[in-house]
């Protein structure tokens, strides 16, 4: 049985059972979990106009990893990248009917799956854990710091 009296071991125990979970989403898709994140980011913030950047700094990852994700989402065709007509630079990046289709599907399972994790939760018990979380990322990382301070001027 796992030690309960530390949260770094619970975090962990926590994520496996998450990236177990959403593992076997994403390949009855066709897809990498990585991947369903992403095109659940971008399906979610289309409208908002996404880019690689936008993804690198969502997922806090490089460059080189967002481009090789967004190169498989393109292949498996649910996703197209295209210029854009202000900065040939900048690439827009949008889903495709493919994905569209899988769309539902994609917020069922990831509503289905947040509600699992905050059963017999109120909402202010839900709006205190997402606070906690987040003071506890603020704690552990500074780049979280920029995130969250763009996050709330977009508010």
């Amino acid at each position: 049985m796992p030690d309960f009296s530390y949260i770094g071991p619970l975090i962990k125990l926590l994520n496996k059972e998450f990236e177990q979970l959403h593992s076997e989403k994403a390949k009855s898709m066709g897809l990498t979990p990585a991947q369903l994140f992403v095109l659940h980011y971008i399906a979610k913030n289309r409208c908002d106009g996404i880019c690689h950047r936008d993804i690198e700094k969502q997922f806090d990852l490089s460059h080189a990893t967002v481009s090789g994700i967004i190169s498989r989402l393109e292949a498996k065709g649910f996703i197209t990248c295209s210029s854009s007509e202000n900065d040939r630079r900048f690439k827009n990046i949008d889903i495709t009917q493919k994905a569209k289709c899988c769309e539902d599907e994609m917020w069922l399972h990831i509503n289905h799956y947040e509600e699992q994790l905050v059963k017999g939760f109120s909402d202010e018990e839900k709006k205190l854990l997402i606070d906690f979380i987040t003071r506890m990322l603020l704690n552990v990382d500074a780049d979280i710091n920029i995130l969250k301070q763009k996050e709330e001027e977009k508010c």
